[in-house]
């Protein structure tokens, strides 16, 4: 190979490939960190599951959203 055609140290398509993963992962980690998490009593029943999705289901699509916009 030739010293022409070698990309410069630190510029490599590689590495920012792992930053942009890396970027990602981050911001997805903090964007489940504000997802509500059910509490026992949530988990009883079929319905008071269901009620408690419901009543989260704006944070559930915001973050559904994000991660298709990012």
């Amino acid at each position: 190979m030739s010293e022409s055609n070698r990309p410069e140290p630190g510029f490599s398509p590689e590495r920012l490939a792992f930053f942009t993963d890396a970027i990602f992962a981050i911001a997805m980690t903090l964007l489940a960190v504000e997802l509500e998490r059910p509490d026992e009593q949530d988990l009883e029943t079929a319905r008071t599951l269901g009620t408690f999705l419901m009543d989260q289901r704006d944070s559930y699509l915001a973050f559904a959203l994000a991660f298709i916009l990012l």
